[in-house]
């Protein structure tokens, strides 16, 4: 049984609660990704990937919680739209909604991010290793190189922001209307050593040479491609939380 706790009132989420649900909390940015994918598109991954997740668990209850919406955005802070927080500001917002969880009963939460900036996933990392009430939280990074061999060749490069990683995960998932096909076909390829520049210091996608915020082939992108991801995903995601919860 998987719900969205948005869905539901207090006593319905009440009645969940007993039930001991496995929360699935959806991370994103709201963020620059190129011309052609919304602002809003960690988030949509990040909610598709936990409605996939949810029918994997079955027949384990789960809650869908409201997504977090904004991280540490600090690549992308140049192109309009772009929201980023602090990384204090993060952790504590985080740790707000576990404890809240944690007086409602919830015993395991599992943070599914699709933000990929070194400092988020460091704030993410920090959260799930510091927080040490109810619930524990389960965080897997599938940019280890063990977990992104798994993925594309273009994610295992790091040169996949806005690329035909994203953008097959987004044409194989709910909110494929929200890609431009016709201005993704006409993108050249961006290979410009995005995690190499990074670990150089250097501090911003346009400094990096991505004047359009993306990095990749966009323009390869399938949906074909996108969904053989979500497989691996959702297996990946699985496979952490079955070695958290048992």
């Amino acid at each position: 049984m998987s719900l969205s706790l948005t869905d539901l009132t207090w006593r319905e989420a009440d009645d969940l609660f007993h039930k001991k649900p496995l929360a699935l909390l959806p991370i994103g940015a709201v963020e620059a990704h190129g011309p052609h994918l919304p602002l809003y598109t960690d988030v949509l991954l990040s909610l598709e990937l936990c409605d996939r997740l949810a029918k994997a668990v079955a027949p384990k209850p789960v809650v869908i919680l409201p997504p977090v919406n904004y991280a540490v955005t600090n690549y992308a802070a140049e192109f309009a739209g772009t929201i980023s927080l602090s990384p204090n500001t993060a952790k504590e917002l985080l740790s707000d909604i576990f404890r809240s969880l944690g007086r409602h009963g919830v015993e395991f939460v599992a943070l599914i991010n699709s933000h990929l900036e070194p400092a988020h996933i460091n704030v993410l990392e920090e959260v799930a290793q510091d927080f040490l009430e109810r619930p524990h939280v389960i965080f897997t990074n599938h940019c280890r190189k063990p977990l992104a061999q798994r993925l594309s060749p273009e994610f295992q490069s790091g040169d996949c922001h806005a690329g035909s990683y994203e953008t097959s995960l987004m044409l194989a998932s709910r909110s494929r209307d929200l890609v431009k096909k016709d201005k993704m076909k006409t993108l050249p390829p961006i290979k410009l050593g995005l995690v190499k520049q990074m670990k150089q210091g250097v501090a911003t996608f346009g400094a990096m040479g991505a004047n359009d915020a993306y990095f990749g082939e966009p323009a390869v992108s399938s949906a074909e491609h996108g969904e053989i991801l979500w497989q691996t995903l959702v297996e990946i995601w699985l496979e952490a939380i079955k070695s958290e919860m048992g």
